[in-house]
């Protein structure tokens, strides 16, 4: 009897809490603020790594400080998993989601490629018109433009720094673009409004983690691992009208992954405890944290220029230590960031917005 009063209890605890869907039906959020703590935590990470001074991961505080930017990386692609889905269950066009998504990632980064290439004529070893003229510079600039092949290196540039990469920050969007191609391909089949192909999407990559324990090849392993928490929001999506957030939940989660921890099974309990969190922490605290909403989204701006100007500050002699690097960083990233969003980001957003306005009334409501 007392089992039944329990589970009665706590069936009416989370039957109160509203559906993920009527939250998220309007843009009151806090997604704004998740995305410039998430890129803001990559900055944080890269600040130890570049100068030198890597955190060792020796207990579960360090070793969390230590993954701030796997931390970062992958809450961007639980968000993304989540509104890119809606996105494509809502759009009736997938030629229109395709634009949407080109206009968000590509403007900013050829931007961004263009102006740190050309700042960095400053600091090559090399003369600035053979640098220029480079076959190397000329491959940065197009194979970076593709977003598919990244390129690291630049002529003459950060040779002897402790990492040498121009944008090391690139490499995921790579992994952006191939679950965002999943995601078309579900609207080109007709299955975007059904839920087993994201399920089934998540259960191979958790498949992955058991099949393949350890750090498996390079590609795999982040395709594993960006796929699974991409996933979890692409899940998140298609069961929004059953989904309920409770911080209860997000303690339960937390708890069962620190009990796995160590365990094979630890990565995907992490990962689902962190995509349920994130939600979570995106609409159901309300009040002061709403304001950060009225600013702009500077969230990809962030990701994009941190990399280039900390290594810049560390050639300079100007960012050598992690939290002076970080500081100044993140100062002048935070203004490259915003003249990036009224000048490049915002622009072509509202080239999106024009897009494939008819909506699904599943999502609309």
């Amino acid at each position: 009897m007392t089992k039944i009063r329990a589970r009665a209890a706590l069936t009416d605890y989370f039957q109160k809490a509203p559906p993920l869907a009527e939250l998220a039906k309007d843009r009151k959020n806090n997604f704004n603020l998740i995305r410039v703590m998430l890129a803001s935590m990559v900055l944080v990470h890269h600040g130890f790594v570049l100068t030198g001074h890597p955190i060792a991961a020796i207990n579960l505080f360090t070793r969390m400080v230590a993954g701030f930017g796997e931390i970062g990386v992958d809450g961007f692609f639980v968000v993304s998993g989540f509104l890119v889905t809606r996105s494509m269950i809502a759009r009736h066009d997938v030629s229109a989601f395709v634009a949407a998504r080109v206009l968000r990632i590509y403007p900013g980064l050829w931007v961004m490629l263009l102006a740190t290439t050309l700042a960095l004529t400053a600091l090559t070893t090399l003369p600035a018109a053979q640098y220029l003229t480079s076959p190397e510079t000329r491959n940065y600039l197009i194979h970076n433009a593709t977003a598919f092949v990244i390129t690291f290196n630049l002529p003459g540039v950060f040779h002897g720094q402790t990492n040498e990469a121009v944008n090391g920050s690139l490499w995921s969007l790579r992994y952006e673009l191939l679950c965002y191609t999943g995601v078309a391909f579900t609207g080109l089949t007709g299955l975007s409004r059904k839920r087993w192909p994201y399920v089934l999407a998540v259960l191979v990559c958790a498949a992955l983690f058991v099949a393949i324990p350890g750090p498996p090849e390079y590609f795999i392993g982040l395709l594993r691992r960006l796929g699974l928490v991409f996933g979890l929001g692409a899940v998140a999506a298609v069961f929004a009208p059953q989904l309920r957030l409770r911080l209860a939940m997000v303690g339960l989660l937390g708890v069962l992954a620190l009990a796995l921890d160590g365990m094979i099974l630890a990565p995907i309990a992490w990962s689902v405890a962190y995509a349920y969190g994130l939600l979570w922490l995106a609409y159901v605290p309300r009040g002061f944290i709403r304001h950060f909403n009225k600013l702009p989204d500077i969230s990809y701006g962030l990701y994009i220029y941190a990399f280039p100007v900390q290594q810049m500050l560390i050639a300079t002699g100007l960012g050598l230590s992690p939290w002076r690097n970080m500081l100044e960083a993140w100062l002048i990233v935070v203004t490259l960031a915003t003249l990036s969003w009224f000048g490049i980001e915002k622009p072509a957003l509202a080239l999106k917005d024009r897009l494939g306005q008819q909506r699904d009334p599943r999502v609309a409501t």
